[in-house]
């Protein structure tokens, strides 16, 4: 963040003249007489205020603020510093009567020999150099400003409210000198206000990233903000991301209450105003999906959810919240369904050709643990479905093949062949034998087909 080294090069232009808060205007009603007590008329005080609050850019201000410092005392001269983001080092902003001084001077460590605003922030207190070519924390700037013919040196660091550095405030002579009462006041008087000014730009910055952040957070994630005003009533406030959900274009701001409705249903707005008058009565937030008609025929799902803000009576005066598009969540919902659909069609098919070919199956994990018999399975051994899952197949064999039927289990599980192995087992149901044919998928013995003989 760099700055002016004149009022000329503040990128102030003719049109600003007539401005009666334009810099120009404010930095020729600044005071050129000396004040004696370091104080600045309260005129001159509420100028730069102005400035403040109307969100002059900021090297304007602070050429403003160092303009109005030198005039008062003769052989003035002030500087402004600014910290980096960094912490370690400042810059010129705003020198406006030493000419090529912010180009020529570039950046100030802050460290205890960072010159006067450098070792005044290291140190988070006023230090005041009498004569910079014997003082040693000037030991490696002095150079510099020896050109300007600069000997004493005055910085007084800059913090928010909170005790934050933002950099430092400097006056100097072009004589060996120490501050005086006055001095100290003017000193004191000035960084308040430039502290204030710095302190503002800083915070419009931070809010600035801060909308540009929630910005491309709506966007990527579909999902717009709002006001609605109860006594309008109508949107209040439409975020830019809300205008592109409704098909609109963000520059023109939220709709009128109509213009809102005709993209509803009748059905989903009445819905909709009965969800925001329950939430006045109860003041509980609102949640409520509805569709979106535009006039091409294409539709849109919303999911709206809302909380009230009351007033000091209790009574409800807006609502805040947010608007997401949903539209992609339903279609991929849709698709799931009718895949499932499908699936489940696809096993009523399968089970019926399973249930209608010549012979027993039933398959089973690894285990032994059976998941699916056919239905010639269930009616020979006389079992239910939900009787023969599990290990509960057992019961269909013969009590004398029982033990058997799970040795032959374990036993073709433990070798993991694809070899068919038949062995023949008596069953319960009737008194004749089974050939089942246990045959290996992969790796794993998981159907059986006994054929009955």
């Amino acid at each position: 963040m760099t700055g002016p080294d004149n009022a000329g090069s503040a990128g102030i232009g003719e049109n600003h003249f007539e401005d009666p808060q334009s810099p120009r205007q404010v930095e020729s009603r600044v005071e050129r007489s000396k004040n004696e007590s370091g104080l600045f008329s309260t005129e001159s005080v509420l100028n730069v205020l102005k400035l403040i609050l109307a969100g002059s850019p900021l090297p304007e201000v602070l050429t403003i603020i160092a303009r109005l410092v030198e005039s008062q005392g003769e052989g003035l001269f002030c500087t402004i510093w600014l910290l980096d983001e960094d912490g370690r080092e400042l810059h010129c902003a705003a020198a406006p009567s030493l000419l090529g001084f912010i180009a020529h001077v570039g950046r100030v460590a802050v460290c205890a020999n960072g010159a006067s605003c450098g070792t005044a922030v290291y140190r988070s207190e006023a230090v005041y150099v009498t004569d910079i070519l014997t003082d040693p924390i000037w030991e490696n700037y002095r150079g510099r400003l020896l050109p300007y013919g600069i000997r004493s040196a005055w910085s007084r660091p800059l913090f928010t409210r909170e005790g934050k550095a933002l950099g430092a405030f400097s006056i100097h002579y072009r004589e060996p000198r120490s501050p005086s009462a006055a001095d100290l006041q003017l000193i004191e008087n000035a960084s308040d206000i430039t502290g204030i000014a710095i302190e503002r730009h800083l915070n419009e910055e931070q809010l600035r990233r801060t909308e540009a952040y929630l910005t491309e957070a709506e966007r990527l994630s579909h999902s717009g903000s709002f006001v609605w005003d109860v006594r309008r009533p109508g949107p209040a406030y439409w975020s830019a991301e809300m205008c592109r959900i409704h098909g609109r274009d963000p520059s023109q701001g939220p709709p009128l209450f109509e213009e809102d409705r005709s993209l509803h249903s009748t059905e989903d707005w009445a819905g909709l105003m009965a969800a925001a008058e329950k939430s006045m009565r109860e003041k509980t937030n609102i949640e409520y999906e509805s569709q979106l008609l535009f006039p091409d025929g294409s539709t849109k799902n919303i999911r709206i959810a809302a909380h009230p803000v009351v007033n000091s009576d209790g009574d409800v005066v807006q609502f805040v919240g947010t608007t997401i598009d949903v539209t992609e969540q339903h279609r991929a919902k849709a698709a799931l369904e009718s895949a499932l659909t499908e699936v489940r069609k696809s096993e009523v098919r399968l089970r019926t050709i399973i249930d209608t070919i010549p012979a027993m199956a039933w398959c089973a994990l690894p285990d032994g643990f059976a998941e699916f018999h056919n239905q010639r399975w269930l009616d020979y051994t006389g079992l239910s479905d939900e009787e023969g899952r599990g290990w509960d197949w057992r019961t269909a064999i013969h009590p004398e093949d029982s033990q058997a039927a799970i040795d032959e289990w374990r036993d073709i599980e433990s070798a993991q062949t694809h070899r068919a192995r038949v062995c023949s087992l008596l069953t319960r149901a009737s008194d004749t034998t089974l050939r089942l044919t246990l045959r290996l998928l992969g790796t794993d013995p998981r159907v059986i087909i006994p054929d009955r003989r």
